[in-house]
């Protein structure tokens, strides 16, 4: 089976070399190499550049004609000819066949004609089209770091980002094949993201963002693409970077309104919420704030709590509103996209093959577990724009470092580097069902594993290894009325919002329904590890001076710096769970819970009870002295409830 892969960006290239141009598909047309002369995103292989061509019957509609009747030499010599005087635009498409031999081919053709005999190498540069009275809108979405709707065929890597924005202006009677009137540059940029919804963001430091107008006679040789890039050259690309910091205008419209993906976000945690409504669920909104931004985060989630907290029914909630959320458009709302497994654990279990299952070496097969796990995992692998989410139901009534060994080590990984074995790959060949259940199995994106446990006497403890990648989450439980109420409000409230929809689907152009992980990575953002500042990067250290002086195996990992950074940075914008709050809540659900010993080893670190009065400890000062940060309630409820563990059981459970 072929193997086909596409990249994004637009390049622009010419003929490489025209003793290689050569028949093909049977005389039909002719095939010449391609030479790209642009930059390229960090993904694309070498090979591409090194064996990269195209056929000429791509170049038809373009002004090229290949005359059948002509001979071989003739054909290409005008061919030859005809790419000599033009620059080639394109992007960059592979094919592997069943021989695993790899060919990349140029499609998406556009020609340009060559403006230099010169021999430069060039930038691709976003190019944003505009009229006159809208370039301060879009100057202002720039500084805002806000999306810019449409397609810009340049990478979509985090880190492949160009040096600056331009924006042409066109007259009101612009036509696409007219040249632009003014032409600007903004920036420098220093990050990029891009959303299937939304578009791209270009990152910016707002104190040090300029915008300038370039002249067009200054602007040298360059290409523009239909695709909103300009090619401009290397030495071009330098001198307008150093004219916006040396000449530029300084730019100040912040804008107070609302960013879409803040918007988008607001409408899922609502969605979220009716779901749970809908099924007579209550939970808080800062329940429901917390586990959503520890699930986009993709950081290992587990959700403790007394027996009826609705730990199972959340992520039952959570799966559901994406789906809803995600098909909101479409009239076909009631299809299901994104997928859960639910996973009862087996107090039996000793490693992993009691959840991935075996290979049955006397018969050469694999047998797969029981869990469906693995058939799972291979469909998230097959549908990469959905959620697959998988719940370990009461997940500690077997050792989770056994069972779930495998997982644990890769999870925390590169996307690429998160791979399982499902058996000895020195056994390729010899396993008769190995293209159904190959030796090496992906952990793709768009896989999310929750966990749900009980504390008791027939559950087993966390070890560190765990740990240190789970955000522990604690479910409240909600007061009685203020249950009663809600549910008797959202049951109101069901007729009016089904006539609503009824309403709105009528008039829906039943647009084909948005995937749930596109729709879930569109409320992602990212950050270049800048978001914790300086006395929470102080207090999460000196947790771990403290941790680390009554115990060397304590403390606070790099590893889980990130995480909690990673967590703080992708808080939505809501009012029910703000930065203060987010801080407690991550050193309770990803420090505190590490506190587990005796009385002689923690208590000075989490203090003690005298008859009913608690004496604070050194965790407890320490959260007293950064008190500017958050009033810590969780936390220091946390320690008080460690303190009565110890004067009860003289250790930690």
């Amino acid at each position: 089976m072929s193997k086909k892969e596409e990249w994004d960006s637009k390049f622009l290239g010419k003929l490489k070399d025209s003793s290689k141009i050569i028949l093909a598909k049977d005389n039909t047309t002719i095939r010449y190499p391609i030479e790209v002369i642009s930059n390229g995103p960090d993904n694309l292989p070498e090979n591409a550049l090194r064996y990269l061509t195209s056929f000429s019957d791509d170049l038809e509609s373009l002004g090229y004609i290949d005359d059948v009747d002509l001979s071989e030499e003739n054909r290409f010599n005008y061919l030859s000819e005809f790419l000599e005087g033009h620059y080639i635009m394109f992007k960059i498409k592979s094919k592997r066949n069943d021989e695993e031999r790899t060919f990349y081919n140029a499609f998406d053709i556009e020609i340009v004609r060559r403006e230099s005999t010169e021999n430069n190498d060039f930038l691709g540069i976003p190019f944003i089209k505009t009229l006159p009275g809208n370039t301060q809108e879009i100057l202002s979405k720039l500084f805002n770091n806000e999306y810019l709707s449409g397609n810009i065929a340049i990478s979509k890597e985090t880190d492949d980002y160009p040096s600056f924005v331009l924006i042409g202006e066109y007259n009101n009677k612009g036509s696409d094949n007219q040249q632009f009137e003014k032409l600007f540059a903004f920036g420098p940029v220093e990050g990029i993201h891009h959303s299937e919804e939304f578009g791209f963001k270009f990152i910016t430091d707002k104190q040090n963002t300029f915008y300038k107008e370039i002249q067009i006679a200054d602007l040298g040789e360059y290409y523009l693409s239909k695709d909103r890039v300009m090619f401009i050259t290397w030495a071009k690309d330098d001198a307008i970077r150093n004219s916006l910091k040396l000449k530029g205008k300084t730019i100040n419209m912040q804008s107070n309104k609302p960013k879409i993906e803040d918007i988008n976000e607001t409408e899922f945690l609502n969605v979220f919420q009716e779901v749970a409504l809908s099924k007579k669920l209550s939970y808080k909104p800062s329940n429901l704030n917390n586990f959503h931004t520890a699930m986009k985060t993709q950081s290992f989630v587990i959700l403790a709590g007394m027996s009826g907290t609705g730990k199972s029914k959340i992520v039952q909630c959570y799966h559901e509103a994406l789906n809803k959320f995600a098909n909101k458009t479409s009239k076909n709302s009631g299809t299901k996209k994104g997928k859960l497994l639910f996973v009862p654990v087996r107090p039996f279990w000793q490693d992993d093959s009691d959840l991935l299952g075996y290979l049955d070496s006397s018969q050469g097969i694999y047998r797969s577990g029981e869990s469906g796990l693995v058939d799972f995992i291979k469909e998230a692998n097959e549908n990469l724009d959905e959620c697959y989410i998988v719940c370990l139901d009461e997940m500690n009534l077997a050792k989770v470092e056994h069972y779930f060994s495998q997982f644990l080590s890769v999870l925390e990984r590169e996307i690429k580097d998160r791979q399982i074995n499902l058996y000895n790959d020195k056994l390729n060949g010899r396993i008769y069902n190995q293209n159904d259940y190959p030796s090496i199995l992906t952990l793709s994106e768009n896989l999310f594993f929750v966990g749900t446990v009980n504390i008791d006497e027939s559950t087993h403890q966390f070890s560190d290894k765990v740990l240190d990648r789970a955000n522990i989450i604690t479910l409240d439980l909600c007061p009685f009325k203020e249950v009663r109420d809600s549910i008797s409000s959202h049951l109101v409230n069901k007729d009016k919002k089904e006539k609503d929809k009824k309403e709105n689907e009528e008039e829906s152009d039943n647009k084909e329904p948005l995937r749930t992980y596109i729709k879930l990575k569109s409320m992602k953002r990212e950050h270049n590890n800048d978001v914790l500042n300086s006395d929470e990067v102080d207090l999460l250290w000196k947790f771990n001076l403290e941790m680390q002086k009554v115990n060397a195996q304590l403390g606070v990992g790099y590893r889980i710096v990130e995480q909690i950074e990673n967590y703080i940075a992708n808080l939505p914008n809501s009012e029910y769970l703000d930065r203060n709050d987010a801080i407690d809540l991550q050193i309770t659900q990803r420090i505190l819970t590490k506190l587990r010993g005796s009385q002689g080893q923690l208590g000075s670190l989490i203090g003690k009870f005298e008859g009913e009065k608690y004496i604070e400890g050194s965790l407890y000062d320490l959260l007293n002295e950064y008190s500017s940060l958050s009033e810590f309630k969780l936390a220091k409820l946390k320690l008080e409830s460690l303190a009565k563990e110890l004067v009860e059981y003289g250790h930690t459970i």
